[in-house]
């Protein structure tokens, strides 16, 4: 598999009736041709969704050949990246810089986006992610369990493996991964009437809306060059907000002043309400959108917990300032879901929800290029970037043990799913 990522930066494509465009050399030729393509396609889609497309890999394989793969393509807004990976050959990279070029179709009406789409890709197909998955169940059998395998027909065979590994026909997991999270009796859903008392639970949510509070009653803050909150709003918020045990003092023991990149997680919450549409940065202002100024009222804090749960988990990039991993967790988040919801409220190990939460084909992806020391990077991302979000959502809940590995290695945290976790992820998919 290529290991390398190409970045592509797409300013670098003249306008396509410019004289630029008719004498750039072939090698930019080619490349633009190839990531105009890319962009056109992933911002006529919603961002945060990965797609499929029917866009053939142009990756040369080791015997000269193309790999006859396709591209599956993703649009982040943080970074404002367009990701896209070859489904079989592995060949990745990102295309940056793509906004407001001639290619960039995100103006487009939402029918004009619908009507591109299907005209270019009429025999748009969607991969089966459960196709990976019996490819590493076959690998992990010897010659005698796959004779065994062979003898069954194939509409035997798939049943078999779903029903088994999965714990969900093929049509119900299916189902799950094209759910409108914010739709009511979709196959997953992520409820929007629970009470503020129990929203209050989610410092995320608490954060959020202490955040919207002062900003409407100061009517702005005023942004740094760089386009962060200024450190006084930030000593403000710092009191408003309500952070984890010790977390403030550690900031400033390692800060002599603090910036809002500082204080990481103030930093999450005023991206994540600027990714949730409730905030927005104009003239060197970070001001309130009005028309969503309610959502911070009591009364609609079920309302405000799913907006912010469903922009957290689609819309922002989890692998944003941490490992990349995290796009593994992302992808496959709405069967980690629905695994954690089939377990029962006991504590567990990152170890342990690893094996758990990941489809197998993403483990061996992960553990694909790991050396032979047994550390595993694809536990620590677990928990960094999917387990102590969900904590602080107040859906999972976190404790120290002081235990130790096999290495000698620290293994502080246990977790488990707190009783808001069933009333906020309901799933409809029997």
């Amino acid at each position: 598999m290529p290991e390398e990522k190409h970045i592509f930066d797409l300013s670098r494509c003249p306008h396509p009736m410019s004289e630029e465009f008719v004498l750039m050399d072939d090698d930019l030729f080619y490349e633009c041709d190839k990531y105009q393509e890319y962009t056109q396609r992933a911002t006529a889609a919603g961002s945060g969704q990965k797609n499929n497309s029917t866009i053939p890999c142009q990756h040369i394989t080791e015997e000269g050949n193309h790999c006859n793969g396709t591209v599956q393509l993703k649009r982040l807004d943080v970074p404002k990246e367009i990701h896209w990976k070859c489904q079989k050959c592995g060949d990745h990279g990102a295309v940056i810089n793509f906004e407001d070029t001639y290619w960039d179709l995100s103006h487009l009406s939402a029918e004009e986006k619908e009507q591109f789409l299907n005209q270019q890709y009429d025999d748009l197909w969607t991969d089966n992610p459960l196709d990976a998955e019996l490819d590493s169940i076959f690998e992990e059998m010897d010659d005698n369990e796959l004779e065994e395998l062979a003898k069954l027909p194939f509409h035997q065979l798939y049943p078999q493996f779903f029903e088994e590994v999965i714990g969900l026909s093929e049509h119900a997991f299916a189902r799950l991964f094209s759910s409108d999270w914010k739709q009511p009796g979709a196959p997953l859903y992520i409820r929007d009437d629970i009470s503020f008392k129990e929203a209050s639970q989610s410092l995320f949510f608490y954060n959020a809306r202490s955040f919207l509070q002062l900003l409407a009653e100061q009517g702005s803050f005023t942004a740094t060059q760089a386009g962060n909150l200024k450190r006084k709003t930030v000593e403000e918020l710092t009191v408003a907000c309500r952070w984890p045990d010790g977390y403030l003092e550690k900031v400033r023991e390692y800060n002599k002043v603090i910036n809002e990149k500082d204080v990481w997680l103030l930093h999450k919450i005023r991206v994540l309400l600027d990714l949730a549409g409730l905030i927005q940065e104009k003239k060197g202002a970070f001001l309130p959108v009005k028309k969503r100024l309610h959502l911070a009222d009591k009364e609609h804090a079920g309302k405000l917990f799913q907006l912010l749960f469903c922009t957290y988990f689609i819309k922002m990039n989890m692998a944003y300032r941490a490992s990349s991993f995290a796009e593994y967790l992302q992808d496959g988040l709405p069967y980690s879901f629905y695994r954690l919801h089939q377990q029962s409220a006991e504590w567990a190990s990152p170890e342990n929800l690893y094996e758990l939460m990941l489809l197998p084909a993403d483990r061996m992806e992960i553990e694909s290029g790991l050396d032979s020391s047994g550390y595993n990077p694809g536990i620590s991302t677990l928990e960094y970037s999917l387990l102590k979000p969900l904590a602080q959502f107040g859906i999972l809940e976190k404790r120290q043990t002081g235990k130790t590995d096999l290495f000698g290695l620290k293994k502080n945290s246990e977790f488990r799913k707190t009783p808001l976790f069933d009333k906020v992820i309901e799933f409809n998919i029997q």
